[in-house]
């Protein structure tokens, strides 16, 4: 694990939640048990300030950090495929998108990209990217939040060719995303449950970290849609259930360490 990709990770899960700016003590003590200096970890969120992930709040002599709206929202899209509330079944729909995004954007670009495959879109070929769950206006407001509405196109479709297996494999490699959760289950499948809360902590975070790489390579395919043998359902199942006693025994540490601003 990295410090910058790990301070997202507990930001997502911890602080995201909470619509409140967070002690930079909190975050330095989470940091610790997983094994990250205080250097490392305030170049992380210097990083995090510059990327506009992180803003700062200053009161007395304390600093605090506040996750920017322009990223909360794209943290609980994510969140949504991470916890979904019901099973996803699909309405038939394919969203479209197509760019023209020109080379001298090319670093936009492959922001952009990196995005969509976080929200579940695949690339079908150069410029064409698909996706079976809705999130149309999603993908909207991300070309906007890239000032790229002007170079992409969104649409709603439904496809007349009927083996949607076919068109789902030119889009994801399905092999390998069954390869990456058969690895996941092989080192989570039997790994301790530390009741000890820091113990618990630094094993939920561990295992939430190595989880949530796949929301870059699986779009979390409608039930419909979900390959054979689908190893990302037993997957989940897994993460689920890992995350509900890791997490409660990992209260307490959490609870005494989480600082938000006192009311004034």
């Amino acid at each position: 694990m990295r410090a910058r990709s790990t301070l997202f990770t507990i930001l997502g899960e911890y602080v995201n939640p909470l619509r409140e700016a967070i002690w930079v003590g909190s975050i330095l003590e989470w940091m610790d048990v997983l094994g990250f200096n205080e250097p490392a970890v305030r170049a992380a969120i210097s990083r995090a300030q510059r990327n506009g992930w992180l803003e700062a709040e200053k009161l007395g002599r304390k600093s605090y950090y506040r996750i920017t709206g322009d990223v909360q929202w794209r943290i609980d899209g994510l969140l949504q495929r991470l916890y979904p509330q019901e099973s996803n079944h699909w309405d038939g729909l394919w969203r479209v998108l197509i760019y023209t995004i020109p080379e001298s954007k090319r670093e936009k670009r492959d922001k952009f990209r990196k995005e969509l495959s976080l929200m579940g879109f695949g690339m079908l070929t150069g410029g064409v990217w698909i996706c079976p769950n809705p999130k149309a206006r999603d993908a909207l407001d991300l070309a906007r939040a890239h000032t790229l509405e002007q170079e992409v196109e969104i649409f709603e479709a439904t496809r007349l060719h009927q083996n949607h297996h076919e068109l789902i494999a030119h889009a994801w490699d399905l092999s390998y995303i069954n390869t990456y959760y058969q690895a996941f289950l092989q080192e989570f499948e039997h790994a301790p449950l530390p009741e000890d809360p820091k113990d618990a902590f630094y094993e939920f975070i561990r295992m939430l970290h190595a989880y949530r790489k796949f929301l870059f390579f699986d779009p979390s395919f409608p039930v419909e849609l979900r390959p054979k043998p689908d190893w990302g359902e037993v997957a989940h199942q897994l993460f689920l259930e890992r995350r509900r006693i890791l997490k409660t025994h990992a209260l307490p540490f959490v609870s005494e360490t989480l600082k938000t601003p006192e009311p004034t």
